[in-house]
């Protein structure tokens, strides 16, 4: 793709479609994927068996694959946007679709979940999990960047209290560790097999 055929990218009707705080200006594919993990072996069922298919799958990590870009040509290069500073060093020219190309790799870098909008739908808590530039002579003046996009799944955790020691029923399972003091072994009589035969 050329900088002319950048005005026929797919707009896809969202103006609002966006990685992170970034807003995308046009987007020549969009790709997602929604993977279930089943497991292989047989789930019991049956008058003595009553496991939840559902214990048996899992969500994979939802992952987004988008091929967009940005123009040097267009209305939003007009009103500039600002070079981050990058792993490796500073944005290598000061022009609009650079500066951008420079936010993706600080969004990359600071690895922190973002929200990501498409065409179809919105995601959170995602990481940039690579970044893939196309660059010729022909699109010089325009930043075209595959970006793959992968899900954290956060888990919630919480604590809770025990009820006394006393008032357990099952103390050997649920109660908490208790000090004991120092434990030593104490010596195992060698079992006594009986009378020996005299010769």
């Amino acid at each position: 793709m050329n900088e002319l055929d950048f005005q026929g990218a797919d707009m896809v009707g969202l103006s609002s479609k966006r990685i992170g705080d970034i807003l995308i200006q046009a987007t020549t594919s969009e790709s997602y994927d929604d993977t279930l993990s089943i497991t292989s072996h047989p789930v019991e069922s049956g008058p003595y068996g009553n496991s939840a298919i559902s214990d048996h799958a899992y969500k994979q990590p939802l992952t987004v694959t988008l091929k967009c870009g940005w123009s040097n040509a267009s209305y939003e290069a007009l009103l500039g946007a600002r070079a981050m500073d990058v792993a490796n060093g500073k944005a290598a020219a000061d022009d609009y679709a650079t500066a951008i190309y420079s936010q993706l790799l600080s969004l990359q870098e600071a690895r922190e979940p973002i929200e990501v909008v498409t065409s179809r739908r919105r995601y959170v808590n995602m990481l940039i999990e690579s970044l893939g530039v196309e660059h010729n002579l022909a699109s010089s003046g325009a930043l075209f960047v595959t970006v793959k996009l992968r899900e954290v799944i956060v888990a919630q955790t919480r604590v809770t209290s025990l009820p006394p020691y006393a008032h357990q029923q099952q103390k050997e399972k649920t109660a908490d560790r208790q000090n004991l003091g120092t434990k030593s072994p104490k010596p195992v009589a060698a079992p006594f097999d009986g009378p020996r035969a005299s010769t």
